[in-house]
C-alpha cells in the first residue's frame, strides 16, 4: 500500500483541485489514458514526469511518494472534505509531545535536586540541634 501511495495521492489531489485526466495528461504532455492508467496501477511516471506532477501540485516529491495528502468523499458535494490526517502531522503531533515531556522530565530533576538540598539542609540543622541538645 505504501509502495502506491502516489497513485493515491495523484487522484486525491487531482480531485482537490477540481480536474480531470485529460487536464494532467495535457500538463505533462500525456494522454488521459496514461494518467488513468498511473491512477489504476497499469505503469508509472518516469523521474521526470513525477518532478513535474509534484510541481504541479505544489508539493514534494517525498511527500507525494510517501504521504496520504487528504480524505475526500468524492460522493459528496466539493465543500465537504474531511481533516487532513498526514503522518507528518502525527509526527509533529508526538514530536511536540516529547519536547513537552522532556520540559517536563527537566522540571522534575529541578524540583528533586531542590527537594534533595532541602532534605540535606533540614538533616544538618536536626544533626546540630541535636548536638546542642547533648552538650
Amino acid at each position: 500500500m505504501a509502495l502506491d501511495m502516489w497513485r493515491i495521492n495523484l487522484k486525491i489531489l487531482r480531485n482537490r483541485l477540481d480536474k480531470n485526466q485529460s487536464y494532467i495528461a495535457l500538463k505533462l504532455g500525456k494522454t488521459q489514458q496514461t494518467i488513468g492508467n498511473w491512477e489504476s496501477g497499469i505503469g508509472e511516471p518516469n523521474i521526470s514526469e513525477l518532478i513535474t506532477i509534484t510541481k504541479l501540485f505544489g508539493i514534494s516529491v517525498d511527500n507525494f511518494i510517501k504521504v496520504k495528502q487528504i480524505k475526500t468523499d468524492l460522493s459528496s458535494s466539493k465543500n465537504d472534505t474531511n481533516m487532513l490526517h498526514e503522518e507528518q502531522a502525527d509526527y509533529a503531533t508526538a514530536s511536540n509531545m516529547m519536547q513537552t515531556l522532556s520540559l517536563a522530565v527537566r522540571g522534575l530533576d529541578a524540583a528533586n535536586i531542590l527537594l534533595q538540598t532541602k532534605v540535606t539542609a533540614l538533616e544538618e540543622e536536626n544533626t546540630r540541634l541535636k548536638k546542642r541538645k547533648t552538650r
